[in-house]
């Protein structure tokens, strides 16, 4: 009697579940085996079709940095279905072969496998989906239009970063400069170099048909790693660029050289130009510069910088603090004049359209040559329009056929 109670009482049931549950989990454990025990010859006979043992034989290869050996078991998992893995994989990867080497896999995983990769894996790398952008920063009248191009999440992070730092800066936020929404390129397109000893460069040419479409009058490139430029209307951000560094290269849209010492293929070309808002090197052109750039800078005032040292050359800049020798400095209101007085004449600072006429021309492309240039020559800028004047009057004068 006191049996059948027991029995057909609830916490027979519950004793009953847990006895179960330890059998099949003692089943379970006695199915497994403990791979970590096992030899690395037991561990190669088994990886072929265990992606446990795949694994085991991984970890061991990253504990005795064994890299090459390393990504080759991690690979050998993640195709046996340890997918986990991924990301894991492709840090070393990056780590061993490069940041292009990783992208490339991904692209070629992510089209093989049935299951869909993380997103944020996958920007991460510069394998964008979809075509959405990053707001920008409009204004009610914009001098300057310039269009952000981000090469993967960390660029497009870095982008937010400083967009809210110009935003909450004064004086840059009081220029008539607008951010265009932020285009994502994919990676292994724009292909920004990542030599940190070196300026960054891209592959420019794929962006032909943003530039082609857009509104913009200068392109904001984001991606690499390495220096920061301006040249051609291309401002060139690394994916780590500071703010001070985006402001010191957005001087130079604006026509501020360094006031530094430049190479001397840079310093021939700039040095004895008389439109450098923040410098000269002839002190009997100070009355000119004075009434060009409306200030009232003197003689004493003025600063020797080394700017133009390669060739010879002493240059003076208007002020010694200044955001063009350090890139820390806060920009003065000298300075901050000298902006808004070279915006006031927007239409003659080079748009990016005219350098991809340039290169349209230079590779034959006359048809492109044309598009490109019209809208250099529609935003204002002289050289596109008397190029187009001179084409149309060469076209002119040719004799008709025949």
């Amino acid at each position: 009697m006191l049996m059948q109670n027991w029995l057909s009482s609830p916490l027979h049931f519950v004793e009953k579940g847990r006895l179960a549950g330890f059998f099949l989990c003692s089943l379970l454990c006695a199915c497994q085996p403990d791979w970590s025990a096992k030899t690395d010859t037991e561990l190669f006979k088994a990886a072929a079709t265990q992606a446990a043992a795949a694994t085991e034989l991984a970890q061991r290869r990253l504990a005795q940095q064994q890299w090459a050996a390393a990504l080759k078991w991690q690979l050998q998992a993640l195709q046996l279905g340890e997918h986990q893995l991924l990301a894991p994989y492709l840090h070393l990867l990056e780590q061993q072969q490069g940041f292009y080497a990783a992208a490339e896999f991904l692209s070629l995983w992510q089209q093989a496998q049935q299951s869909q990769v993380e997103p944020s894996l996958l920007a991460q790398y510069g394998l964008w989906q979809g075509n959405s952008s990053v707001p920008g920063l409009q204004r009610s009248e914009c001098a300057l239009q310039l269009q952000p191009v981000l090469q993967n999440a960390a660029a497009e992070q870095q982008w937010k970063r400083l967009l809210a730092e110009w935003q909450r800066d004064p004086a840059m936020s009081s220029l008539s400069v607008c951010f265009l929404p932020a285009q994502r390129i994919q990676s292994l397109e724009l292909r920004c170099s990542l030599a940190s000893d070196t300026r960054v460069q891209c592959q420019y040419q794929h962006l032909a048909s943003l530039v082609r479409h857009s509104a913009m009058t200068q392109l904001l490139v984001i991606g690499g790693k390495g220096g920061a430029s301006y040249n051609n209307g291309i401002l060139q951000l690394a994916e780590d660029s500071s703010y001070s560094v985006l402001r010191h290269e957005f001087a130079h849209v604006l026509g501020f050289i360094d006031e530094y010492r430049l190479p001397e293929s840079t310093a021939k070309d700039l040095c004895t130009r008389s439109d450098i808002p923040n410098l000269l090197t002839d002190l009997g052109e100070l009355p000119l510069h004075q009434r060009r750039f409306a200030h009232q800078r003197t003689v004493e005032q003025l600063v020797k910088v080394d700017t133009c040292a390669q060739v010879g050359l002493q240059a003076y800049a208007l002020a010694d603090w200044s955001l063009m020798r350090y890139h820390e400095a806060e920009l003065s209101p000298l300075y901050l004049h000298l902006m808004q007085h070279q915006l006031k004449s927007a239409k003659a600072l080079m748009p990016v359209q005219y350098f991809y006429a340039y290169k349209a021309r230079l590779a034959g492309d006359m048809t492109s040559w044309s598009v490109f240039m019209r809208k250099a020559a529609a935003l204002g800028y002289p050289d596109a329009i008397r190029l187009l004047q001179q084409s149309s009057k060469v076209q002119t004068d040719q004799p008709a056929p025949g």
